[in-house]
């Protein structure tokens, strides 16, 4: 243990790289970093802390940040509103600074990126993925594949196995989880009513059986997320994602258990006494 922590702080305590040291000067030399430039995080904190609406955060934070790009580094407002769009260019930058830019090649790799058009094959993707929900929803076929699999739920386990099942199977259609998410936790709100089990119970088996397994299938939009921002297929990544492979196997466990042992799972409480 001791070893390892000793090497572990000597590779901290390792001097900074020349090429790492040339990027961080250069980086300082284009840019102003000052303390206005951690405001659009700072929107996006305290929004989640303070549970605004995310649309909402999203929007007043990057508005802010086209905002400090003109103010504070003297980007044109044509400039800033295209880097929205189309991404950041380093072509943007003040041409004095040009042959400093020209002689860092991972300083325009870092740089020339982001935009709406480098989220066009996930947002394709998302909206492939609503308009096959919505067909199979109009023509009945998913009320008719989740029904089968409620009905056959006589018990606690059996009703957390078909949820599970069934968010599975509408993750690997859907390719969405939040379509997922609205289809299945409607239709089995109730049965889990019936069977004495709190909402917080069919939150986790939907959690168990599509958050955690989206990223597991490399067609859905949270795998491909994962491949392009990683560079790595979801292929060869999905065998160190040992979270999202044991984490339904345990929560079958404790919902097989819970009759005999009453731990793993939370009980509906009557709000109204």
């Amino acid at each position: 243990m001791y070893f390892t922590a000793g090497v572990l702080a000597d590779d901290l305590l390792q001097p900074i790289s020349a090429n790492d040291n040339q990027l961080l000067q250069d980086i300082d030399k284009i840019y102003q970093l000052r303390w206005w430039v951690f405001l659009p995080a700072l929107i996006v904190i305290v929004g989640t802390f303070r549970r605004y609406q995310a649309a909402l955060t999203m929007v007043a934070s990057s508005v802010v940040a086209l905002i400090v790009g003109v103010v504070l580094h003297g980007f044109s407002i044509g400039d800033a509103l295209m880097s929205s769009i189309s991404g950041f260019n380093t072509d943007m930058i003040d041409k004095s600074l040009a042959p400093v830019i020209a002689a860092n090649e991972s300083l325009t790799s870092l740089l020339n990126r982001g935009g709406a058009y480098s989220m066009s094959s996930t947002l394709i993707l998302i909206i492939t993925a609503f308009l096959l929900a919505a067909g199979m929803d109009v023509s009945g076929g998913l009320n008719k594949l989740l029904t089968t699999m409620l009905n056959r739920a006589r018990s606690v386990f059996g009703l957390v196995f078909a949820t599970m099942t069934s968010g599975a199977t509408m993750i690997a259609l859907t390719s969405h989880g939040g379509v997922t998410a609205l289809i299945v936790g409607g239709l089995f709100q109730k049965p889990y009513q019936e069977h004495g089990l709190a909402p917080e119970n069919l939150s986790r088996s939907m959690e168990d059986s599509v958050t955690i397994l989206e990223p597991l299938m490399p067609w859905t939009v949270s795998a491909l997320f994962m491949a392009t921002t990683l560079g790595v297929p979801t292929t060869q990544y999905a065998l160190w994602a040992v979270f999202c492979m044991t984490g339904p196997i345990f929560s079958l466990l404790l919902a097989a258990t819970y009759s005999k042992t009453g731990f793993g799972l939370k009980k509906l409480v009557d709000r109204g006494s």
